[in-house]
């Protein structure tokens, strides 16, 4: 959709509209698309709330689409890829609560056996995120955003110098096989995790809920421990917030499912996989080439002993690829 607009239009589409009024868009058509979950739920429609759905995803792309360069704009490039992980993992802070709003939202509780509900109680979830998505998007309208950063300015203008085509950059042709694999381990890990545990291992579906929890912290705490040169370049205290960060996100994830009255006692020992994390940021040396070859290399170690082991040890180490995303 993006690049058929963009060719409509003879101009890469963010480059005519710019950054701040491209977020603005995406905003404004993930808003649309949850509007149509109210009709949808008055006429029962599994098609509407599948258009809705795809509206939502639609216009997340586009702001991704925007987000991850200007992040990197918004800044020394030295520390980009700092500012990227941190930007992920906030919206991994968002994964790990997300399932516990949704369930006072829909269900009226946290506890996973109430499955009380009907269509009708998704109209007001959604009615307030897209009214949340309106007002974030006329924020950001009169915010002082720049709409074309000079540090991208200047990175097209390098590129139109001294390559007739994108693609004949290696890093970004190695980077989009890097997206799609990575994209691909994501979603089939947290997709067929629940199905190995409840098939392979005899869980209920309901104790299962925390486990993927837990997943999808661990791309937080991940993320916030790459984070951390973001925001000091002292060195001491880039070490002390090496240390301090992971912790801090796992002890969201411990919070969040202490309040949804999960048994925490399995968890606490993955406190200790934690420090194999930190050891490989601290081995990075905040490199991010060394960086994602370490936290590469770490993910298809951890994959491949989940696939090679049975029992707890396999699900502990499905759940700790993530902190290597």
């Amino acid at each position: 959709m993006y690049m058929g607009v963009s060719l409509l239009l003879g101009k890469d589409l963010v480059n005519k509209i710019g950054y701040k009024n491209g977020l603005a868009l995406g905003l404004v058509i993930s808003a649309l698309g949850t509007l149509l979950f109210y009709p949808a739920a008055n006429a029962g429609s599994y098609t509407l709330m599948l258009a809705g759905l795809f509206t939502v995803g639609l216009g997340f792309s586009l702001q991704q689409t925007v987000a991850n360069p200007l992040a990197i704009a918004l800044g020394p490039i030295k520390t980009g890829s700092q500012r990227l992980n941190l930007a992920g993992g906030i919206n991994n802070f968002g994964t790990t609560i997300g399932p516990l709003i949704v369930s006072f939202a829909i269900f009226g509780a946290t506890v996973t056996g109430n499955t009380d509900m009907s269509i009708e109680s998704v109209k007001i979830p959604y009615l307030i995120l897209g009214l949340a998505f309106l007002l974030v998007a006329v924020l950001l309208k009169f915010s002082l955003l720049p709409e074309h950063p000079e540090t991208i300015e200047e990175s097209l203008e390098d590129a139109t110098s001294s390559k007739s085509s994108a693609l004949q950059y290696p890093q970004l042709v190695m980077g989009m096989i890097a997206i799609f694999l990575y994209v691909g381990v994501e979603v089939s890990t947290a997709s067929n995790l629940p199905a190995y545990m409840e098939t392979e291992l005899g869980f209920a579906i309901g104790d299962i809920a925390p486990y993927i929890s837990l997943y999808w912290a661990s791309l937080m705490i991940g993320r916030w421990t790459g984070a951390v040169e973001a925001f000091t370049d002292n060195i001491s205290t880039q070490k002390t917030l090496s240390f301090l960060a992971p912790y801090l996100a796992f002890g969201v994830f411990l919070f969040v499912n202490a309040i949804a009255k999960h048994d925490l006692t399995p968890f606490y020992i993955y406190g200790l996989i934690i420090l194999v994390l930190i050891a490989a940021d601290m081995a990075s040396k905040g490199n991010p080439a060394k960086m994602v070859l370490i936290f590469s290399v770490l993910g298809a170690m951890a994959l491949f002993i989940g696939m090679a082991t049975t029992g707890m040890l396999s699900v502990y180490a499905i759940t700790s690829v993530g902190l290597f995303f």
